[in-house]
């Protein structure tokens, strides 16, 4: 098993004979999306209309024409697509592939007592599902709302791209894999 960014993982397991399969954090739609920006940059995304996806082209056709190593970013992509073994793995679900994804609370306690022993600064942003009609503080432990000075907690959504983009981020972690992800790994940085 290999990722988008290793096909020389796959060549590398074909010289001993032994099979490999492209394995995707992304969402289906994510990578559709992205292959088809690869393979037919000229084309509309032909699967739904969004002001979004016009706007991510832009950061798609830049990301593509990166070249680290002597190779651009899409032929690698490319390549990794075409040395998989007839399928590639994708991590997936119908909460994913949708827009909007919630944690349970207990899913929230886990990642916020995570954030709070790591010592590690970050940023949160929070989206309760709006059934629930909580706030951060009853949704979150108390120890990680009063006992963390390295992290900021906002409620609902952030400018994603303006944030990430900001030169004292080091990374992105985010449960829906998806855009976000493609977005993060358009700005440089690693899953």
């Amino acid at each position: 098993m290999y990722d988008l960014f290793q096909p020389w993982a796959a060549e590398a397991a074909y010289q001993y004979g032994i099979a490999a399969v492209l394995f995707l954090p992304l969402s289906a739609v994510a990578c559709s999306f992205l292959l088809h920006n690869i393979v037919n940059p000229s084309l509309k995304y032909p699967f739904f209309e969004s002001d979004f996806l016009d706007r991510e082209n832009k950061k798609i056709n830049n990301f593509v024409h990166l070249t680290a190593n002597g190779t651009l970013n899409k032929d690698r992509n490319l390549k990794s697509f075409e040395l998989s073994c007839k399928f590639v793995f994708i991590k997936t679900s119908r909460e994913i592939e949708s827009n909007e994804h919630f944690l349970y609370k207990d899913e929230m306690h886990e990642i916020a007592n995570g954030l709070f022993l790591s010592e590690v600064s970050f940023i949160w942003a929070v989206r309760l599902h709006p059934d629930e009609k909580i706030t951060n503080e009853e949704a979150l432990p108390h120890e990680v709302i009063k006992g963390n000075n390295k992290g900021i907690i906002v409620q609902g959504r952030v400018p994603q791209a303006k944030t990430l983009g900001h030169g004292s981020i080091g990374g992105v972690l985010s449960q829906c894999g998806g855009v976000r992800q493609l977005r993060g790994w358009c700005l440089g940085y690693q899953s």
